[in-house]
């Protein structure tokens, strides 16, 4: 990443955080130090349109120290409406603990977007989002991190080289943690025939922890 790339990074992540005027160079120092400091501040965010749409604007749920980070595209109509994620997926829980070993109180889950989308999403929401996810990862230091759904993985490596196939189940290196990519729940819901190998991606999470 060029200097100058760096620096505008750094610059959405200050901005996300609710700075509107710096008079120094820009720091990483000035990001949230806890979650608590961070959840306020997507509570309290404005940065795009879905702000105004969402009923709620949800912070992550779980263990503050989860070894395993999932993450979703973004909060669907029940987490809207209740303000935490997974309400009501009991099944997706289910399937973690049968598979993976890992219950509700072990886990961390997030999601890209922090609103719920509306009919149109603001071209740049999920790029003013980016920071905060940047900064759950960073504060919960997970061993892993699970990619739920071929455009959450793509999203968050920032490119769409290679076939989706070829990389789903495999474990990588992502910033300071492993990453796995499978499909989302959803995807699962709506094609049965992929249930098979979406199990089986649970099952390796349990094999590398």
């Amino acid at each position: 990443m060029s200097y100058a790339n760096e620096i505008l990074r750094e610059l959405y992540y200050l901005r996300a955080f609710g700075y509107k005027f710096a008079d120094f160079s820009p720091s990483l120092a000035a990001l949230p130090r806890s979650l608590a400091e961070l959840n306020a501040s997507i509570k309290e965010c404005n940065l795009c349109d879905l702000c105004k749409s969402a009923n709620h604007a949800l912070t992550g749920l779980g263990d503050k120290s989860a070894k395993v980070v999932f993450v979703f595209d973004a909060p669907n109509t029940a987490e809207d409406a209740s303000g935490e994620f997974l309400a009501g997926d009991d099944k997706f829980l289910q399937n973690l603990n049968e598979l993976a070993g890992l219950k509700k109180d072990e886990i961390y889950v997030t999601s890209l977007l922090k609103c719920k989308p509306a009919a149109k999403v603001p071209t740049n929401a999920y790029e003013l989002c980016e920071p905060y996810f940047s900064a759950e990862a960073r504060l919960v230091a997970p061993k892993l991190i699970v990619a739920l759904g071929e455009e959450v993985f793509y999203k968050m490596i920032k490119q769409s080289a290679q076939s989706f196939e070829t990389i789903r189940g495999n474990i990588m290196k992502f910033k300071h943690s492993a990453l796995l990519a499978t499909y989302s729940p959803t995807v699962v819901a709506k094609n049965p025939s992929k249930k098979e190998l979406f199990f089986s991606d649970l099952k390796k999470i349990k094999e590398y922890l």
